[in-house]
């Protein structure tokens, strides 16, 4: 290469670098401001803590100092004090320092209440977490529900829990294991396992999961003149039911009902269950017809009595 064409290669470098140094270093703080947004209750930036958002399907947010939601963002982080909630077919994916993950499921809403070097503790106000936490050993996680004193605790495992706005709070266990402890007594869930608490109640025996999700509907009557159904049905213990995508409550025995409008012609339901493991199950309706009311014939009654022009 002659010296010519070398000073212009090396001036070409140096303009490169330069360049892209300057973007670097323009960039950096919107990087940071990003990483740092989401903060606590108290509001953007006031706190900082180890739980940052991987991932986000639909509308995830975090509340505000003022009480406003704030939609998350990829990258925040989420300390002591934040609360996030999802939305219908919303879920949020998070990650801690030492390398635990949280999926807060759809229709939750969820309190970081604790974060520190001991343990995390988050409090389920209703809806349903997954975790898979590496074991810890000096660091415990626990999750409670807002209404009761029930609380799963745990120092490494793979699990499900759901808490319901009543106090229910129940846990199956993949790997590892989990207490679910509530009114003083305590039970211990292994992988295989699961247990419920319900409300203002000791945890129940940890039995194994089931090899099905448990979901029973009783479907109305194929045609009908009104214009709405009741639909009554049972499932597991713990399960959260959409009908239609709307969220259904579930007794604490598993029982539910649904009042359902009827448009004119046919009607299609559609029952979903996600059970304390995780798994769904959809069931779909016969075909329920709402039929118009048959009109009543008009019965006259005509007077032969008298003269009809007086």
């Amino acid at each position: 290469m002659s010296a010519r064409g070398t000073k212009i290669w090396t001036g070409t470098c140096v303009v490169v670098t330069v360049v892209a140094l300057a973007a670097t270093l323009l960039a950096w703080p919107s990087m940071a401001t990003t990483r740092d947004r989401a903060g606590g209750e108290g509001g953007e930036g006031a706190l900082t803590g180890g739980l940052q958002v991987e991932s986000l399907i639909g509308q995830v947010e975090v509340r505000q100092k003022d009480g406003s939601w704030k939609k998350l963002e990829t990258g925040d982080v989420l300390g002591e004090g934040a609360v996030l909630r999802t939305g219908a077919f919303s879920r949020g994916m998070f990650r801690a320092k030492d390398g635990s993950k949280l999926a807060v499921k759809p229709n939750s809403t969820v309190t970081v209440a604790a974060d520190d070097e001991s343990k995390s503790r988050f409090v389920i106000a209703e809806g349903r977490v997954a975790a898979d936490i590496p074991r810890q050993e000096s660091k415990a996680y626990e999750f409670s529900a807002a209404t009761g004193d029930a609380r799963a605790e745990t120092q490494g495992g793979r699990f499900q829990v759901v808490a319901s706005r009543e106090g229910l709070l129940g846990v199956a266990t993949e790997s590892g294991k989990v207490d679910l402890v509530a009114k003083g007594e305590r039970v211990t869930v292994a992988a295989g396992k699961q247990a419920v608490a319900l409300p203002d109640a000791a945890p129940s025996n940890p039995v194994a999961i089931p090899a099905q999700v448990f979901l029973r509907v009783k479907w109305p009557e194929g045609e009908t003149t009104e214009d709405a159904v009741v639909l009554t049905g049972m499932t597991g213990q713990g399960s959260t039911l959409r009908i239609g995508g709307q969220t259904v409550e579930v007794g604490p025995d598993g029982s539910f009902e649904r009042t359902l409008p009827l448009k004119k012609g046919e009607n299609h339901f559609s029952v979903i269950a996600e059970d304390l493991s995780g798994r769904i199950e959809r069931v779909d309706s016969p075909t329920v017809v709402r039929k118009d009311e048959p009109q009543k014939a008009l019965k006259l009654k005509v007077s032969t009595e008298g003269n009809i022009w007086e």
